[in-house]
């Protein structure tokens, strides 16, 4: 830096990577997805890793060089996260619109600010747009935190129409826009809808209900939108409809997609809930827009009004059996039916809870909303920077992919991606086997407590530390959370993935709790007791004990776990005794 002085980015990690598995055996393929910050070359290599404690009152730390194909410099690439939940359903010419409806119950949870005041700019509710040549149309909240419908026309031809009324964070609203190409004539409306059991201690109990109800009629004087090849969104728009990305295929969690489906980078991201979005290819009245917005999907709506319904997506449809479903059911006459991306959480209280049921299983009519966060991710979808296969031979232990920028090994510069190796099928000699805790450290994820809890000075009695790998969460918030943490909007955080970088569950990490390890980096103490006692032990995790159940104990006479073994499932508490 020219002016001399000391910048948190002159710190901050500048590489890092996750494997497309946790755990693999002898032959096994493992792929690793590494992101270079300034696209900087870089030196990997597969390491053992023994002990990862830096403290040098212990046993200091330990690795051992394993020679592979993979050692090797590498050019660097710089991949982006692009994080916030979403729906999608596919480009389709019939939403390329010249009149048209939009509306739908939503729940905003942040129409301005975030939890800690930061603005959060304009939000996306229901939109085929285009951010980039401004084309499409949309309903959005704007920076003000009102309601409004844009236009698109081509780059710098946009008209918003807004009611002019600000959304109340946590309020339900009955929402809608509407275009009348052959007139011009220009709709928007907002309207609380409040029970007594819907919003909680919502605002709207302190102020006249015109503080927030708001509509228009205006006229638009340059036409119909632009079309664009852009896929329908809601909780986001698109900023460009190619990505190089994509959902679906063997072992995804959209898994019901026949084939992949390209997604779009997304922006204009929404926090909050939708509830029963409709879209129509004409300007409804009134009386139209209330039977649709009565209705889960059309059921209701009489045969002229359902042939005018390009969109009717019922939250409820498929959420009893399997509230984890992707798939996000259209009940119009095109069946456009969307994907959930980014795992935006299902199954949750709707405009119309009257606190009778406590889960969609018993009243899945009133769980018919979908929440969004514009920090919540399920895969980063980096491109695979190279491939491990598992040599024949290798002993079962903790493993990892270290990797150097310009082999420069420093704080800044190197990064480790942690894996396991497992003991073959058949064969192994081994009595005792460490189970290590994967869903634990998933729990734990990038939790940044250094920064983000205001008492980890007073609960440790120390300066928390804040290393590269902390600096880089702070600034991007975009490579998840976990289970510790809450989204911008305040809720807590409910999933948490395996497919992104996980900074806080590598060797050398100095965490704020215990007061200084936890998770792996404590769990490495365990290995290193094992290899200095020279016990053979084979190590698996979790997640394979889930997939195997107690077929994968029943050779060895000891099977340890981890130091913080805190979420086991159903079925491991079923196994034991």
């Amino acid at each position: 830096m020219s002016d001399n002085k000391l910048h948190p980015q002159d710190f901050m990690l500048r590489i890092t990577g996750y494997s497309d598995k946790f755990s693999v055996r002898p032959g096994e393929d493992i792929g690793f997805h590494v992101h270079s910050e300034y696209e900087e070359s870089y030196q990997a290599d597969i390491v053992r890793l023994i002990h990862g404690d830096t403290n040098p009152e212990g046993p200091g730390y330990k690795e051992e060089l394993i020679h592979t194909s993979v050692s090797d410099m590498y050019p660097g690439k710089h991949q982006a996260m692009h994080i916030g939940g979403y729906i999608m359903v596919p480009h389709d010419e019939r939403f390329n619109l010249n009149s048209f409806t939009m509306c739908a119950f939503i729940y905003p949870t942040t129409p301005v600010v975030d939890k800690d005041g930061i603005p959060v700019g304009v939000q996306s509710i229901l939109s085929k747009w285009d951010a980039e040549q401004e084309t499409g149309y949309g309903m959005f909240i704007n920076e003000q935190g009102e309601l409004c419908l844009k236009i698109g026309h081509g780059p710098g031809k946009v008209e918003e129409f807004s009611t002019g009324k600000p959304l109340f964070r946590k309020m339900w609203y009955k929402v809608a826009v509407s275009f009348d190409a052959a007139t011009g004539q220009v709709k928007v409306f907002q309207r609380p809808y409040v029970t007594n059991t819907n919003n909680g201690h919502c605002m709207s109990m302190l102020h006249p209900v015109d503080d927030t109800q708001g509509e228009i009629e205006a006229s638009s004087y340059m036409g119909g939108p632009a079309q664009n090849d852009c896929p329908f969104l809601m909780a986001a728009s698109t900023e460009k409809a190619k990505s190089g990305r994509f959902i679906g295929g063997i072992g995804s969690i959209h898994r019901e997609l026949d084939e992949p489906w390209e997604i779009p980078v997304h922006t204009l991201k929404y926090n909050g809930k939708i509830e029963r979005p409709k879209v129509a290819n004409r300007a409804l009245a009134e009386h139209e827009i209330e039977l649709l917005l009565s209705c889960q999907g059309i059921e209701h709506a009489p045969n002229e009004l359902r042939e005018s319904v390009i969109g009717a997506w019922d939250f409820v449809a498929n959420i009893h059996d399997n509230a984890a479903s992707q798939t996000v059911i259209d009940k119009s006459l095109t069946l456009s039916h969307g994907q959930c991306v980014n795992i935006p959480v299902r199954a949750v209280t709707g405009f119309n809870w009257s606190s009778d049921y406590m889960s969609f299983k018993h009243g899945p009519h009133e769980y018919g909303a979908i929440h969004f966060h514009d920090e919540s991710v399920d895969d980063a979808r980096w491109e695979k920077s190279f491939t491990l296969t598992v040599p024949q031979g290798l002993p079962s232990g903790v493993y990892a992919a270290r990797l150097r920028v310009n082999r420069i090994a420093s704080a800044d510069t190197e990064d480790y991606i942690p894996f396991v190796v497992r003991p073959p099928k058949t064969g192994s000699k081994a009595k005792i086997a460490l189970i290590l805790p994967i869903f634990s450290y998933m729990a734990y994820a990038n939790d940044n407590l250094s920064v983000n809890s205001v008492i980890a000075q007073l609960l440790t009695g120390q300066v928390p530390l804040l290393q590269p790998g902390d600096l880089l969460l702070n600034k991007e918030r975009g490579y998840g959370l976990g289970t510790y943490a809450h989204y911008r909007d305040g809720w807590g955080v409910n999933t948490s993935s395996r497919l992104r970088p996980i900074l806080n569950m590598r060797p050398k990490y100095i965490h704020v709790l215990s007061p200084s390890l936890w998770q792996l980096n404590a769990d490495l103490h365990i290995t290193d007791w094992l290899d200095e006692m020279g016990y053979d032990c084979d190590i698996h995790t979790d997640i394979d004990l889930q997939e195997e159940g107690v077929d994968l104990l029943k050779d060895y006479k000891c099977v340890l776990t981890g130091h913080h073994p805190e979420y086991p499932s159903e079925e491991m508490v079923g196994l034991l005794p």
